[in-house]
């Protein structure tokens, strides 16, 4: 289904009524859907502004569909502590070389009107729009290559975001999710499989660092187009391919029904020549 109104304001909250018929055109019910946008709160000088401005440069925006976000609710950005700020370093330190920050991070959070971070629960994949504008100075080939990307602080990597859209018209390029953390913008240059790594390593379900990939298993970062990753046991037998068309992750879900130990894993590229070789553990 397809909506667009050019005459609708900016900031501003609308609903939306969903009509449902059956084959016999009798009304069945309905839904309503609500989409905010959230104004952002700075914790040192508590300024509201919508969206968010650093040195008067247009940096990100955030909306937020369902949830019990009211107007008692803001988006807030802070600097990185001396803890994040090192688990940063860490992980731009294993970027590809070339990587550069286009976007700088910050920690983002939805807070009610005392600070406190409210929950997350409920909330479905993709229900929150981060949206980051980046200058208008970059060459459309450099837009290609950026990523979204959040710092998972246990273990000192820049994990990507996978479901991301990438406007190079408006300068823009707006991840989805379904809670906020540390985000970036990195340029991340694709040219050789070395770099291709699995994260988390060892993958442990559940777990608060070793459990939580954005897909919900393992995930394989730098990746190039057209990879294609070929999944073994220790003993050499297939267990799963992956077929990945764009982007720089990709996710194998199925690595929490897995038996615990030891997989083997081969990344090829027809883009890209010779062939990644890698492994990582499962433990239950």
């Amino acid at each position: 289904m397809e909506f667009s109104d050019t005459g609708l304001a900016p900031w501003t909250d609308y609903y939306w009524r969903i009509r449902a018929f059956n084959e016999d055109e009798i009304e069945t019910g309905y839904v309503s859907v609500s989409t905010r946008t959230l104004h952002f709160v700075n914790p040192n000088t508590e300024d509201y502004t919508s969206p968010l401005l650093i040195d008067n440069v247009l940096v990100a925006e955030l909306s937020v569909t369902g949830g019990t976000f009211g107007d008692n609710t803001a988006g807030m950005f802070a600097e990185l502590t001396g803890g994040q700020k090192n688990a940063e370093k860490l992980a731009d330190g294993r970027l590809e070389k070339g990587s550069y920050e286009v976007v700088s991070a910050y920690d983002y959070k939805i807070v009610d009107t005392l600070g406190n971070e409210v929950g997350y629960d409920g909330l479905a994949a993709g229900s929150i729009k981060l949206r980051f504008y980046f200058g208008s100075g970059y060459q459309l080939p450099d837009k290609r290559t950026f990523r979204v990307v959040r710092l998972n602080v246990g273990d000192g990597r820049w994990e990507f975001i996978e479901d991301y859209e990438l406007n190079s018209d408006e300068n823009w390029i707006e991840a989805s999710l379904n809670r906020l953390s540390i985000y970036k913008v990195v340029s991340i240059p694709f040219s050789t499989l070395k770099d291709v790594y699995v994260y988390p390593n060892p993958f442990k379900p559940g777990d608060s660092v070793y459990g939580a990939s954005s897909g919900g298993g393992v995930s394989f970062g730098n990746l190039p187009d057209n990879a294609v990753i070929t999944i073994f046991n220790i003993a050499g037998e297939f267990v799963e391919e992956i077929k990945h068309s764009s982007g720089a992750t990709a996710s194998w879900p199925e690595a929490g029904k897995v038996a615990s130990g030891v997989y083997v894993y081969t990344v090829t590229s027809q883009d890209v020549s010779g062939v990644k070789t890698g492994k990582f553990m499962v433990v239950k």
